[in-house]
């Protein structure tokens, strides 16, 4: 793993409970509507329209999709930075946008995943079954989803609370640069408004 939101690899050891399983699911996907909401107050800073109804509904009109949402945000940023030049901010914001579209991509994999037991998946992890060792339980995709299975129909990622809990993690570490670059871009937003003489 290059970034910290790439896919991880495939989890060897799964969960001795399905209960912590479901619970990293929770958390991830917790985690990524939090910083969906912080991204949702960029695209109403560069809108200018900062905590305006209108900004919010329309971010989440014209994205109906988390992949949208990051291409409608970057094209808003687009307009803000021409008038806004800034070059610290807009670098900044470069970074916390790749970063966005490579946690939505993991919290996509993770909300529309399967909790089954890992010994499903002894053959792909080239394991042998030992009935002696009791169930352990990973998060696989749903056949379905055949985008997320290799040409030989193996799974591309098998995920644990181990995996699950460090992406959340990351997320919330990411989440505080975020925060840090929205008062920046609120302060020069408001920095460039003109002023009116009473």
């Amino acid at each position: 793993m290059v970034n910290p939101w790439d896919r991880p690899p495939l989890s060897r050891l799964g969960d001795l409970t399905e209960g912590l399983t479901y619970e990293g699911v929770g958390r991830v996907t917790s985690q990524w509507e939090t910083y969906e909401g912080e991204l949702s107050h960029l695209y109403a800073i560069f809108s200018n329209r900062y905590f305006k109804p209108e900004a919010y509904d329309e971010y989440f009109a014209v994205g109906r999709t988390a992949r949208a949402r990051v291409q409608a945000l970057e094209d808003e940023s687009e307009r803000f930075f021409i008038k806004h030049p800034d070059q610290k901010s807009e670098g900044d914001f470069r970074s916390i946008i790749a970063a966005a579209a490579g946690y939505a991509e993991r919290r996509h994999e993770i909300a529309h995943g399967i909790v089954r037991p890992i010994h499903f998946y002894n053959a792909v992890l080239r394991k042998p079954f030992d009935p002696q060792l009791p169930f352990a339980f990973c998060l696989s995709p749903s056949h379905h989803h055949r985008n997320w299975f290799d040409s030989e129909g193996n799974p591309k990622y098998l995920y644990t609370s181990v995996e699950m809990n460090h992406i959340a993690i990351k997320m919330y570490e990411q989440l505080v640069d975020l925060i840090r670059l929205k008062h920046a871009l609120n302060a020069l937003n408001s920095y460039m408004q003109p002023r009116h003489r009473p």
